[in-house]
């Protein structure tokens, strides 16, 4: 792994463990504990970050990813006091829908007849 990709793999890590702790810690909101940081993909001039992410209940993730969307700054300026880097990259919360599809892929071929 060359040192570029190392430090954005450092710098990921950084970010999702704490935005993890937010969700984790923060009494600002219930629901923050329904909250999972699947992954964070900076950009390779740092400037961005994809925020992946999960709830535990799918009935609250529309309501969930409005909040993020609209909170954006709090999460960022959490990140900034969290970390030591230079510059806080913009971050971006995305809905990760893999665990949704690999359930629906498991429900599929558990009702699939037995051959037998």
């Amino acid at each position: 792994m060359s040192k570029a990709n190392r430090r954005l793999k450092q710098i990921s890590d950084t970010i999702q463990k704490t935005l993890a702790n937010v969700f984790c810690r923060s009494p600002r909101e219930p629901w923050f504990t329904q909250v999972t940081i699947i992954a964070v993909e900076v950009s390779a001039d740092l400037k961005i970050a994809k925020v992946f992410f999960t709830v535990i209940d799918p009935a609250f993730k529309d309501e969930i990813s409005l909040y993020l969307k609209n909170n954006v700054g709090f999460f960022r300026s959490e990140v900034a006091t969290g970390s030591i880097l230079r510059y806080t990259p913009q971050l971006k919360f995305i809905y990760d829908t893999s665990i949704e599809h690999g359930d629906r892929i498991v429900r599929l071929i558990n009702s699939l007849p037995d051959k037998s």
